[in-house]
């Protein structure tokens, strides 16, 4: 049996017209079964469905390709060994005190490399499905980045 066949047989086929069936079929299976789910495996469920509703609202084949991918990065991630929260906050609270020396030092090489360094994990956060499509946690986050990255392309495209 090949893959599309074995897969069209165990999982749903996403629905990318423009319907929520997919979406809303799975997300009330989730809520039905997250009681039981083991610690974690609810957000990264909820954070799959999220990018799966998002790519079923997306009317572009490449943007529902990325959505789904993303889903599945979400889904997928809860079978990878993530750094807990408190090693998270280690690693945060050292790059928060580069920066602050770093700007005290008026080393703006270094300042630069932290900015990009922090938008390079908030893109791994988003494509990686470490994040929900729209949420809240990164709101403030996302829009810096989106208002930030523009700026870099008139320095590294050639004149």
């Amino acid at each position: 049996m090949d893959v599309m066949t074995m897969a069209s047989t165990h999982f749903p086929t996403p629905d990318t017209s423009g319907s929520t069936d997919g979406f809303a079929a799975l997300k009330q299976r989730h809520r039905h079964e997250r009681d039981g789910y083991p610690e974690f495996l609810d957000l990264r469920v909820h954070r799959a469905l999220s990018w799966l509703h998002r790519a079923e609202q997306c009317d572009d084949d490449d943007g529902a390709f990325i959505f789904l991918w993303i889903s599945l990065n979400a889904a997928w991630d809860y079978h990878n060994q993530k750094p807990d929260i408190e090693e998270w906050q280690i690693s945060f609270n050292r790059a928060r005190d580069q920066s602050k020396s770093a700007l005290a030092n008026q080393k703006t090489a270094d300042v630069l490399n932290i900015v990009m360094d922090r938008l390079y994990t908030l893109r791994n956060q988003l494509v990686h499905g470490g994040a929900t499509w729209n949420g809240k946690v990164n709101r403030s986050q996302v829009r810096d980045g989106r208002n930030i990255l523009p700026l870099w392309f008139p320095l590294l495209l050639p004149s």
